[in-house]
């Protein structure tokens, strides 16, 4: 049961049901908890967390960061290790803390290795952090690098689209694919190509990407 109500809390994350996600999670903690699985058990406040966070109900992702903390120190397995570092980085950009999420994120790049989650995840918090402070520009590099690295996740293809189109750069628009996994993925036009790698980090990025096309487009269309 927790392992298909994880499949099922991943499968619908979609921006119309944070609701009924948060309710999957906390049934998912339950079984967890009925089948004394502790990994399943992270897994359900990762998904919380996930949720609050996006509802704006930081105190309690708070209480569940804390919980994949403790969690995650008594499974003691390098899989999970990473989890607290990203829940942690992730709060602190919500409250605006930009130094101390800096070095976090920086540390979590230090520690972290190309095959593993966390490197994709820093890699995206930093985006966050360098479009607030306006140097998105500094990562272009890293992001196409990022790309390659994990070309199944569109989140980071978004974020290229959006690093070119906050440069005003021609040519965003159009689709350009990178091969990963069997399917392509694509930049610009052609964000989502496939629903089932979508997750609300994509769908963010992409709408970030349509707003600030449209007021590219409002500004040519004044000047000429």
């Amino acid at each position: 049961l927790a392992y298909a109500l994880e499949g099922r809390f991943w499968a619908i994350w979609w921006p119309e049901n944070p609701e009924l996600r948060l309710s999957i999670s906390y049934q998912l903690r339950s079984a967890a908890k009925a089948a004394e699985d502790s990994e399943r058990l992270a897994s359900s406040h990762v998904a919380a967390f996930g949720v609050l966070c996006e509802l704006g109900r930081l105190a309690e992702a708070m209480a569940e960061a804390e919980a994949i903390a403790r969690i995650v120190e008594e499974l003691r397995q390098p899989a999970q290790r990473w989890l607290p570092r990203a829940a942690r980085a992730l709060l602190l950009l919500h409250r605006g803390d930009f130094d101390e999420a800096e070095l976090l994120i920086a540390h979590s790049l230090e520690v972290a290795s190309v095959e593993l989650e966390e490197t994709s995840a820093a890699r995206s918090q930093l985006f966050l952090l360098r479009r607030e402070q306006n140097r998105l520009t500094e990562l272009e590099e890293g992001v196409r690098s990022t790309i390659g690295a994990f070309p199944w996740y569109p989140l980071h293809q978004a974020e290229l689209a959006l690093l070119l189109a906050d440069a005003g750069r021609r040519g965003v628009g159009e689709p350009r694919r990178q091969r990963g996994g069997g399917k392509d993925h694509r930049v610009g036009g052609g964000l989502i190509a496939d629903h089932n790698d979508v997750g609300q980090g994509d769908i963010a990025r992409v709408a970030d990407y349509a707003a600030v096309s449209e007021e590219a487009a409002r500004r040519h269309e004044r000047g000429r």
